[in-house]
């Protein structure tokens, strides 16, 4: 028995979603990445061919098919936008850079400094005075 090729289901929009999709589709101040998948999402739900759509938009099937597979397990506005990535995790927290960013701010004077301005050069070394005490005081307890 012959194998039956596999179809994938139908992306339905309403009427307000592919105007918003055509919106996207021919803006200018939207990353280009973001026009180029609602142009996708708006050809296959129009009944376009993914061949056709990869070919027209010069990208690769394997690109139509990853978008289509995200736009019918997602929805077609989390299709838009990557989808979160583990990666490296942060080496630095939310709280130290908060600190590092007043420390920046504030003037070198008030730290006790004879500079009236900061250069890159006398901030790194700040900073790596101020990490260097908090290592030491962490490690004392």
């Amino acid at each position: 028995m012959p194998r039956q090729p596999a179809t994938k289901p139908q992306l339905i929009l309403s009427v307000q979603d592919q105007k918003t999709l055509q919106c996207v589709s021919n803006s200018r101040t939207l990353g280009a990445v973001h026009v180029q998948r609602a142009q996708m999402l708006l050809s296959y739900a129009g009944g376009e061919k993914v061949a056709a759509i990869a070919d027209t938009l010069n990208v690769a099937r394997s690109t139509v098919y990853r978008q289509i597979d995200k736009a019918l397990q997602f929805g077609w506005r989390t299709a838009l936008d990557d989808l979160h990535r583990t990666g490296r995790p942060p080496r630095i927290t939310p709280d130290a850079i908060v600190y590092l960013t007043s420390v920046a701010a504030a003037s070198p004077k008030l730290l006790g400094s004879t500079y009236e301005r900061w250069t890159m050069r006398h901030l790194t070394a700040t900073f790596a005075n101020i990490v260097a005490r908090q290592v030491i005081h962490h490690c004392a307890r």
